[in-house]
């Protein structure tokens, strides 16, 4: 059985009894092709019955796009990282883009992406990227980087309601090169809290829980956690090893779960991953389409929600997600 060939621009011109050059407008949707409305019909007819496919590597040669955008992120193992890459995903493909995937663990990771002529790339790597060797958009989340789209939390309000709601020696737990250290020392400020101190948590699962069991020791009144899996380990320490120490916490989440009926929890600081993503995929095809600068600065919106409010039990169900 032999293959059928793929149709070609030629074969639509042929097929609608036009020349190569007034089907390839018609494609692109050039607004200087002029056509009779019978002529469209028939270019119409051609594509539909011969199911011609534009190729894609011909589209990035005639305009110098490729409408793919890659996304670096840490584990794709991690329930996290899968829920971002589904999210940029669907969010690229409603748009007219694929999305290409690398690795972080791979130091030729952004190498990679622009070898394969990506329009921009999403960069959600522990290592901030150097955009002065990126001939491309780069956007980034919950980090500063010269060169790059930011969009990271705006956490004035939450923080600052989170903090009046924690009382003697505070703990303020957050990673390296997140944006949420700074906000906690602008806080900390605005506020007048004193009595503070601030870790910075390794990425690394074993090392974290290291980490936090010297927190604990401290045995800190009041903790500001950023992220559900900080949590978690912190929770497990102190029912193991930790039984009379009852901090009150609040936690950075993106999520609903279980987890959420710790007593310990006295509010969490919200946001939404899907928004995030959608809004990043957003802005970095307009930085990719738009003939003038855009907005490099962008925020995504918290909220503080206390945990004796009604909006507090509906992140508690059985089955954990991210949001």
């Amino acid at each position: 059985m032999t293959k059928k060939r793929k149709a070609t621009l030629k074969d639509v011109a042929k097929e609608a009894r036009v020349n190569f050059t007034l089907v390839s407008k018609f494609l692109t949707g050039n607004p200087q092709a002029r056509m009779t409305d019978d002529t469209r019909k028939r270019i119409e007819l051609a594509v539909k019955k011969l199911d011609y496919r534009p190729s894609a590597s011909a589209r990035a040669l005639r305009n110098g796009k490729s409408k793919t955008i890659g996304l670096v992120v840490r584990d794709l193992t991690n329930s996290y990282f899968a829920h971002i890459a589904d999210t940029a995903l669907r969010e690229l493909r409603q748009k007219g883009y694929q999305l290409l995937i690398a690795l972080d663990d791979d130091e030729n990771a952004v190498k990679s992406l622009v070898m394969r002529e990506v329009d921009g790339i999403i960069h959600l790597g522990k290592k901030a990227p150097d955009t002065s060797k990126i001939p491309c958009p780069v956007a980034v989340n919950d980090t500063n980087v010269r060169g790059a789209i930011e969009i990271n939390p705006d956490l004035s309000d939450s923080l600052d309601c989170a903090l009046k709601n924690l009382k003697g020696k505070i703990a303020g737990l957050f990673f390296e090169s997140s944006t949420w250290s700074k906000e906690f020392d602008s806080a900390i400020k605005r506020i007048g809290k004193k009595n503070t101190f601030k870790v910075i948590l390794p990425f690394n699962q074993t090392q974290r829980r290291e980490e936090l069991r010297k927190i604990c020791q401290k045995k800190p009144d009041g903790i500001v956690a950023s992220g559900w899996r900080t949590f978690l380990i912190l929770s497990d320490l102190i029912k193991k090893e930790f039984k009379g120490y009852s901090p009150k916490i609040v936690l950075q989440a993106n999520c609903k779960g279980e987890f959420f009926k710790d007593k310990n929890i006295v509010g969490v600081i919200h946001s939404s991953t899907t928004e995030l993503i959608c809004k990043t995929c957003q802005a970095i095809i307009t930085e990719i389409e738009s003939a003038t600068p855009t907005a490099r600065k962008l925020k995504n919106p918290t909220i503080y929600i206390d945990a004796n409010s009604p909006d507090f039990a509906k992140l508690i169900t059985k089955e954990f997600s991210l949001t």
